[in-house]
């Protein structure tokens, strides 16, 4: 009897040991398997916020350069469209012109070279002056006014062309009276096409004199806009 106490002790004290040592084992591998999956988790979380750092340098230089970029814009823009205007206005009004009388040819060809007249307009104006100065005159005045105005349309052609190509570092504000304000100087620059000083219409001419006055006046107000907008936009 004692012998099968002692047996049967022998065995539930093995048992008891067996499932200590299964639950201690057991106990190590859940703890092995999740610090392995805590390190993996960290490792990858890690891995995000390295992600997430680069991505906010990215984009904090990509931001730095358009402001950089945005101050070198804004003022290039409007140096383009004060000349562009000016050269368009500046082919109407009191504008002052040298005394062609009293030039003798070899002025006039050195005149005429620097302004890129061509060979054939040189020619005939020289040809002229001996003969008859001032249909030589009338002839040199109006190549040079058609000169000027293709120069004026160099200068709008010029800015327009800038203000599209950079469009995308100009507020929505800005873009919108610049575009504006572009089509106002073309409009003004077709209406100042030297061709019109020949027309015999006296209310064709009435009507487009008033159109030009219409359109100086706006033309003005626009860059005023223009010259207020970015003179904001640089100083937030």
């Amino acid at each position: 009897m004692n012998d099968l106490l002692s047996n049967y002790l022998d065995v539930i004290i093995s048992s008891a040991a067996f499932s200590t040592i299964a639950f201690y084992i057991l106990k190590k591998i859940i703890t092995s398997r999740f610090e392995r999956s805590l390190e993996n988790h960290k490792g990858y979380i890690n891995k995000e916020i390295e992600g997430i750092r680069h991505d906010q340098n990215k984009l904090y230089k990509e931001f730095e350069l358009f402001t950089v970029k945005k101050h070198e814009h804004y003022p290039e823009l409007y140096k383009k469209l004060e000349l562009c205007t000016g050269e368009v206005m500046r082919l109407r009004g009191n504008i002052r012109t040298l005394n062609y009388s009293n030039a003798g040819k070899q002025d006039i060809q050195h005149f005429m070279e620097e302004r890129l007249f061509t060979i054939k307009d040189r020619e005939e104006i020289l040809g002229l002056w001996d003969t008859d100065k001032p249909e030589g005159i009338r002839k040199l005045k109006e190549r040079l006014e058609r000169i000027k105005y293709n120069e004026a349309e160099e200068q709008f052609i010029n800015a327009n062309n800038y203000f599209i190509l950079n469009q995308f570092y100009f507020s929505e504000d800005l873009a919108e009276i610049t575009r504006e304000l572009l089509e106002k100087v073309h409009e003004l620059w077709l209406n100042y096409d030297p061709d019109y000083r020949y027309y015999n219409d006296a209310d064709f001419m009435k009507e487009l004199r008033n159109e030009n006055s219409e359109l100086i006046k706006v033309i003005g107000e626009l860059k005023e806009q223009i010259q207020s907008k970015i003179r904001n936009e640089l100083t937030r």
